[in-house]
């Protein structure tokens, strides 16, 4: 996955300026310190800091430059200073003496400390790392410029402290969790100045972008060692090699490409939404040379999840999408069989659309963050609704992520139908919700050609007209079939339920209807329904005799059909429909 993401990176026309942009720089007091040792320019960073601006940018360009590339491969052994090279120096405020808290350092301890960084920078290397060094034509440092960049820092850690002491409560930095950085200007010229951090960055950046350096081994001029990305290896953990197998680490890299794959984690760690919010799952193109954001509805190209943990960003599920499948195979016709007024849907040919429809009316739109977080909790779902985006993750992340067709044919009538036979219980729950569902259900299987269903919503459509005929009938017409039985089920069931004077109404009054297992367990409700509200029904009531006539009258030979029932209980009511509308 990274290898292909740095291809994507490659093709971009500036990739250096693509990972500068989005990098994040820590909450801090920023100072930008003259070769005499005196403050010529600060910056205080907190999430109120505007990202715009000559100064924001030197410090930001820098402090990439000057990073670490994890807490694990410090330069300083006591990890008290978190920078890489002789131009720098990351500390945190707490360890500070005078401005410190419960870690500051005295000033004899921070000089130590000093001291044994850049010694450290000018220390003795091993084979290995000479090798890496003569091969990446790295230069040996300048000991007269490290000894003067020392004594600079020494000068102006003080009156950066005195600074600190002197700034006012409202500016922002904190002396408990802040960060103090430091920045030498090496050159007066800032071209030359941010070549002489670039030159630096380096030589920490190549030692230490492997793994380790004991697996290095150099072929035809070129050093390969064990990536450092998203593989964990160290001599504290000797069972983690490969001990049954002739080699004892899986893969090695390119030096260059080590630091390419380092170049990928650090624009996914960095990368935000237009809220700032960090990005966790990653939809894009081939085509995109990573400057753009990720696009949900990409075409041809890759999609992965990451997460982040104590040691960097991961990447813990990817998918290649193999083709161009922003288009479904055939055009979604959308029909409203339910007849309402009000309708949110329409036919597209887009697969992200019909996506949005079924992630929208059977999971409150948060399918599609379940499908690269096994973490999340459902919000607002019931039980059977929050099992049923376990079993429907992976078909639809299938059909509308990587085009795979017949992913959705199994489990889209099951599911569907669950899921609205469950809402019936949900409190609040509207008429108009279920008849959505519905409907929306009703097109998917004509759609995916469901064997037996498909043709379910036609058939209401006539079941439809022909129930409103012979209910305004004067005289009496039988029911014609058990599709327009149950259906009939569902049109008197509302009626009736309808005359309840309960202060709370909600479909789940209904649920008996839809559980019952037999006719006879249906017509029995149905009556005993009567009774209860009766003395509401008007003898002269012509649409209601005939209806409750036509349901008594007729014996079923399939069972159930909780589809025509729900279709039944959703649609406009025929003894509610008045006379102009026949």
């Amino acid at each position: 996955m990274l290898f292909e993401l740095s291809d994507m990176m490659s093709n971009a026309e500036n990739p250096e300026r693509i990972i500068l942009d989005r990098h994040q720089m820590k909450n801090g007091l920023y100072v930008r310190i003259d070769r005499e040792g005196n403050i010529k320019d600060n910056l205080i960073v907190n999430k109120e800091t505007s990202t715009i601006g000559n100064t924001y940018w030197w410090f930001r360009d820098r402090d990439y430059y000057s990073s670490l590339l994890e807490m694990n491969k410090p330069v300083d052994t006591k990890k008290k200073i978190h920078s890489n090279n002789i131009y720098t120096i990351f500390i945190k405020c707490q360890n500070l003496p005078e401005v410190g808290e419960d870690k500051q350092l005295n000033y004899n301890q921070l000089e130590e400390i000093f001291d044994g960084y850049y010694n450290r920078l000018n220390r003795e290397y091993d084979k290995k790392e000479k090798e890496i060094l003569e091969i990446a034509n790295i230069e040996v440092i300048n000991v007269d410029d490290l000894k003067l960049c020392k004594n600079i820092m020494l000068k102006a850690i003080r009156k950066t402290i005195q600074f600190i002491k002197n700034l006012d409560k409202s500016s922002g930095f904190t002396a408990k969790n802040d960060y103090v950085k430091l920045f030498i200007e090496s050159d007066i010229n800032e071209d030359e100045d941010i070549k002489n951090y670039i030159k630096e960055s380096n030589r920490y950046i190549d030692l230490k972008i492997f793994n380790c350096n004991d697996y290095n081994k150099t072929v035809k001029g070129k050093i390969y060692g064990l990536s450092n990305e998203n593989m964990v290896l160290n001599n504290k953990k000797p069972y983690l090699e490969l001990k049954s197998t002739k080699f004892k680490v899986p893969f090695k890299i390119s030096l260059e490409q080590a630091i390419k794959n380092h170049k990928i984690i650090q624009w996914i760690e960095n990368a935000r939404d237009e809220n700032g919010k960090i990005i966790s799952n990653f939809n894009l193109n081939w085509d995109n040379d990573l400057s753009s954001k990720p696009d949900d509805n990409c075409d041809v190209g890759i999609c992965f999840e990451t997460i982040k943990t104590k040691t960097g960003c991961q990447i813990i599920e990817n998918d290649f999408i193999p083709r161009n499948i922003k288009n479904l195979n055939k055009y979604f016709e959308y029909k409203n069989y339910l007849d309402y007024d009000k309708d949110e849907m329409t036919g597209c040919k887009e697969r992200y659309v019909l996506e949005g429809y079924v992630d929208r009316f059977f999971f409150k739109n948060q399918m599609k963050i379940v499908y690269y977080n096994d973490e999340y909790k459902p919000k607002g779902l019931n039980t059977y609704c929050s099992n049923a985006m376990t079993i429907m993750k992976i078909p639809m992340k299938n059909y509308f992520r990587l085009g795979i067709e017949d992913s959705l044919n199994s489990v889209i009538d099951k599911i569907t139908l669950g899921i609205i036979e469950s809402s019936l219980n949900d409190e609040n729950v509207t008429k108009y919700s279920i008849a959505c569902k519905e409907n929306l259900r009703l097109n998917l299987l004509r759609y995916f050609e469901i064997g037996g269903k498909k043709n379910m919503g036609d058939i209401l459509t006539k079941v439809m007209e022909d129930v409103k005929t012979k209910v305004k009938a004067k005289e009496f017409i039988p029911i014609g079939s058990d599709d327009e039985f149950y259906y009939c089920i569902g049109q008197l069931t509302y009626y009736l339920c309808s005359l309840s004077e309960a202060k709370s109404k909600n479909q789940n009054m209904y649920n008996s209807i839809i559980k019952a297992q037999s006719s006879k367990k249906i017509k029995d409700i149905l009556k005993h329904l009567y009774k209860v509200y009766n003395y509401k029904i008007g003898n002269s009531n012509l649409k209601f005799n005939n209806l409750f006539s036509m349901i008594m009258g007729y014996e079923p030979t399939k069972k159930s059909n909780v589809d025509m029932i729900i279709c039944g209980l959703t649609t406009n009511n025929v003894i509610y429909t008045k006379k102009e509308e026949e």
